[in-house]
C-alpha cells in the first residue's frame, strides 16, 4: 500500500512502475535522465522561488497585504513620511516595487536602492528617476554633476509644475536604515519646497527595524514628526507557507499551462507531471524558515533540485532536509525550544522533589545507564553564573558533590546558584573528579546555616570544611 499524506493525498510515487497503464511507464522513460534544470523537468516556465523581488511573484499574505494597502492609502492621502519596517528577507523590496506598480500615471516616482550616497548624488538620483535630470551620455552610471543648491532650485520648479496637473512626485528609499542622519534632514527639508497644501513630495523610507533606532534619535525628532504612517513586515504564518509556495509555483508555470479538468479521480497528464510538496515537507519548510520568505524561497528552489536529481514528483521531508544541510541551515525554533522548556520543569521538578545531590553523582559515574536528568540539564544553555574573587583562606566551604564530568558539575552549580546559593566549582586534587562547592563562609556557623538550607531543599550528605586545613591535603 503505498504511503498516504495526512492530507488524504495518495502518494503514486511510492508505487511501483508497472503498476502505471502502459502509456504512462512511456511517459516515464523519456524522463528517465534528468534534466539540466529542474525547470525544464517540471515543466515551469521560469524558476518559482528566485530571490529576485519581482511583483508578479507576491503572495498578499496577512503581513504584506496589510503594509500594501496602508502604504496605497498613504500614498493616496498625499501623506509626507511613510515608513516600512521588517526583518530581513521579509519582502519589503517587494512590497515597494508592488507599491511603484500602483502609481498613477501623474505619479513621478523614483526609487533609490543604495541610499550610502551625498545629498546631491541623492537629489540628482532622484530627478534623473523623475525625468528631469538627463544622465551623462559618456557613462550611463553616472550623472551630470551640478552643485547641490541648482539641484535643489530643480526640484522645487519640477514640483512646482506638478500643481495645476493634480500630480504628486514619491521618492522610495530601500535599505533606509543605513541613511545618514543628514540625508535625512535633507528630504525633510525637501518635502517644504512645494509650499502650502497637500505636500507634492513624499517620502518612503524602507529599512530593517534599525530604522526605528535612526528616527528615535533626539535629532530626528523633527523626521520623527514628520512620519503619518508606520507599516510593519513579518513573517508567514505557518498555515501561510503551504499558500506561499502553491502561489509561487503556479505563477512560474505560465498561463499556457492550465488544463480542463479530468473526471473525478483521474489525473490529466499536466497535473501528472505537476510538482507538489507534501504536507510533511511545508511544515518542515515552515520550521526551518521560521516564516521568513526568503528562507523559504532558498530551501523550497535547493528541495525542487534534489526532487529533480531523483526525479521524484513529489517533493517530501527528506529533500528538504538534504536541502537545508546544503545550504547549511540549521534547524531552530520549535523543537528546539520544546527541548529547553522541558530540561527547564525537570530542573524545577528537581529542586522541588527533594531529590538528593548523591543520588545524581552515583547515576553520572555509570556510562551505560540510561540518559539523567543533569545530561538534559547540561543540554540547557545555562546563564553563567557570576564569577566572583574569592579569597578561601580561612574560610569555611560545604562540599556538595564530586562528579566526574565537569559539564554535569557546572550543571548541579548552575542549579544551585538559581536556588540562591553562592556554589562554583573546581577540580578535586585527585585530578579526576570535579567538586561542586557551597560558600565560602566567613565562620564555621554561616557554613552549618547553609547545609541545612541545602537540606530543607532536599540536597542531603554534604561536608563542611576549612579551607586553611586543605592546603596540606585530604
Amino acid at each position: 500500500m503505498a504511503p498516504i499524506e495526512p492530507d488524504g493525498h495518495l502518494d503514486i510515487d511510492w508505487q511501483p512502475v508497472d503498476h502505471y497503464p502502459a502509456a504512462t511507464r512511456e511517459m516515464m522513460a523519456k524522463r528517465a535522465t534528468a534534466p539540466a534544470s529542474y525547470e525544464t523537468y517540471y515543466g515551469l516556465a521560469e524558476p518559482p522561488f528566485s530571490l529576485s523581488p519581482t511583483p508578479r511573484f507576491a503572495f498578499r499574505s496577512g503581513s504584506y497585504a496589510t503594509a500594501l494597502d496602508q502604504v496605497r492609502r498613504a500614498l493616496e492621502r498625499r501623506e509626507g513620511f511613510i515608513v516600512i519596517t521588517g526583518e530581513v528577507g521579509t519582502g519589503k523590496s517587494m512590497l515597494c516595487r508592488a507599491a511603484m506598480q500602483d502609481s498613477g500615471p501623474n505619479t513621478f516616482v523614483s526609487l533609490i536602492l543604495d541610499p550610502c550616497v551625498t545629498a546631491e548624488e541623492l537629489l540628482a538620483q532622484v530627478l534623473s528617476d523623475f525625468g528631469v535630470l538627463d544622465r551623462d551620455t559618456r557613462s550611463p552610471r553616472r550623472l551630470v554633476p551640478a552643485p547641490l543648491h541648482q539641484l535643489i532650485v530643480v526640484l522645487q520648479r519640477f514640483l512646482t509644475s506638478l500643481s495645476p496637473l493634480g500630480g504628486r512626485a514619491v521618492v522610495i528609499i530601500d535599505e533606509a536604515q543605513h541613511l545618514h542622519p543628514v540625508l535625512l534632514e535633507q528630504l525633510r527639508l525637501w518635502s517644504n519646497l512645494d509650499g502650502d497644501g497637500p505636500p507634492l513630495l513624499q517620502v518612503v523610507l524602507s529599512g530593517q527595524p534599525e530604522l526605528d533606532t535612526l528616527l528615535g534619535r533626539p535629532e530626528m525628532r523633527q523626521i520623527r514628526q514628520r512620519v503619518a504612517r508606520r507599516c510593519e513586515l513579518t513573517g508567514l504564518k505557518s498555515d501561510e507557507v503551504a499558500e506561499y509556495i502553491e502561489h509561487r509555483l503556479s505563477v512560474a508555470r505560465g498561463p499556457d499551462t492550465r488544463e480542463e479538468p479530468g473526471p473525478a479521480g483521474v489525473l490529466t497528464q499536466g497535473e501528472f507531471w505537476r510538482v507538489r510538496f507534501s504536507p510533511s515537507a511545508v511544515r518542515t519548510v515552515a520550521a526551518l524558515s521560521q516564516g521568513v520568505p526568503r528562507l523559504v524561497n532558498l530551501l523550497a528552489d535547493r528541495s525542487l533540485e534534489v526532487g529533480c536529481e531523483r526525479q521524484a514528483r513529489t517533493i517530501d521531508t527528506r529533500f528538504v532536509r538534504d536541502a537545508a544541510r546544503r545550504l547549511n541551515i540549521q534547524p531552530t525554533g520549535i523543537p528546539r525550544w520544546q527541548m529547553q522548556v522541558a530540561a527547564a520543569a525537570a530542573v524545577i521538578l528537581l529542586l522541588a522533589g527533594g531529590v538528593g545531590w548523591k543520588a545524581i553523582a552515583q547515576r553520572s559515574q555509570s556510562q551505560d545507564a540510561a540518559p539523567t536528568l543533569s545530561d538534559a540539564v547540561a543540554a540547557v544553555p545555562q546563564p553563567a553564573p557570576e564569577i566572583r574573587t574569592l579569597d578561601l583562606r580561612e574560610s569555611v566551604t560545604v562540599t556538595v558533590a564530586a562528579l566526574r564530568s565537569e559539564q554535569r558539575a557546572a550543571a548541579v552549580a548552575a542549579q544551585l546558584v538559581e536556588a540562591g546559593f553562592p556554589a562554583f566549582t573546581r577540580r578535586h586534587p585527585d585530578g579526576v573528579s570535579h567538586q561542586v562547592i557551597v560558600g565560602p563562609y566567613v565562620s564555621a556557623e554561616e557554613a552549618a546555616a547553609a547545609q541545612r538550607a541545602l537540606e530543607a531543599q532536599g540536597v542531603t550528605g554534604t561536608n563542611v570544611r576549612l579551607e586553611n586545613t586543605m592546603a596540606g591535603g585530604w
